[in-house]
């Protein structure tokens, strides 16, 4: 049975996980983690997950990911499709002879969304970690998930769903290269109370500085547009559109960055027809 969008509000809703998963298992596993990526590794407990990046030396974001602790020595890190390998390649290139290997594995992912995702009793589940979605949800990765009463929702409200809550996604909304302020993750992907780690000089005079080149930010449309739209103001162009879906309650919606000095409320034109009103940071709940 297909859900609808109505489920994301009153009861829950379940759309497919696509997810690239490294497992790193090894006695030196935590520590080597804790000094490559962004996040308190050695500060998770067993069952607890935590979003991160993993940084080029200079600080720019090669993956963005999540790592779940589902051991004393053993970790699952699950990143967008097609980010899997580069980020198994980085983290191989830096660890010398560190005890600690990385598998990939061909796992299911299944998300639930709305109030009654909590409620909902999975079997299988590796990783079952709680995500920070309006009305409460749930990532859910194993070899085989058991899922039973809930509704499934179509690609096209599960994306509605995801910018509307404002979760940029690699591939789509920012790209290996991008600096990680610019991305909308740094609040909940980066420790700045930890010690070192890979990349952290960028991320931390950005941070001191206090301002940002570009950001993302949510916007509504009257009119359709589309992702890859250029976004202009008074004919200077000050951003660009990522994605974009039509919603049955809030019309087009839209994920995208403009000039981190352009004010919430702002009017701007889009390349590909109409106008757009620039909303919310996404990193701002």
């Amino acid at each position: 049975m297909t859900g609808t969008y109505d489920d994301l509000f009153e009861s829950v809703g379940a759309v497919p996980l696509e997810r690239d998963v490294l497992v790193a298992e090894g006695p030196e596993a935590a520590a080597y983690l804790h000094g490559q990526l962004s996040q308190d590794i050695e500060g998770l407990a067993v069952g607890e997950s935590a979003w991160s990046f993993l940084l080029e030396p200079t600080g720019k974001v090669e993956s963005h990911l999540r790592v779940s602790r589902v051991g004393d020595e053993r970790f699952v890190l699950d990143v967008e499709p097609g980010f899997g390998e580069p980020t198994q390649v980085s983290l191989d290139r830096f660890k010398l002879r560190t005890k600690v290997q990385f598998t990939p594995v061909s796992w299911r992912g299944m998300g639930l969304r709305g109030p009654g995702a909590a409620t909902v009793e999975v079997e299988g589940a590796v990783v079952d970690a709680a995500i920070g979605w309006p009305g409460g949800g749930r990532d859910l990765l194993g070899p085989e998930l058991d899922v039973s009463g809930v509704t499934y929702l179509s690609h096209d409200l599960a994306e509605v769903a995801r910018i509307e809550a404002g979760m940029p996604r690699q591939g789509a909304d920012f790209d290996a290269g991008a600096i990680p302020q610019e991305t909308g993750w740094v609040p909940v992907s980066v420790a700045f109370t930890k010690g070192c780690y890979r990349g952290q000089e960028l991320v931390e005079r950005i941070s001191a500085r206090g301002a940002e080149r570009r950001v993302l930010r949510r916007f509504r449309a009257p009119d359709q547009v589309s992702a890859g739209a250029t976004l202009s103001i008074d004919g200077e162009a000050v951003g660009e559109l990522t994605s974009v879906a039509e919603s049955p309650r809030s019309g087009v919606v839209a994920l995208g960055w403009v000039r981190g000095a352009i004010p919430e409320g702002s009017t701007a034109s889009a390349a590909s027809a109409g106008m757009v009103i620039v909303g919310s940071r996404v990193d701002e709940e």
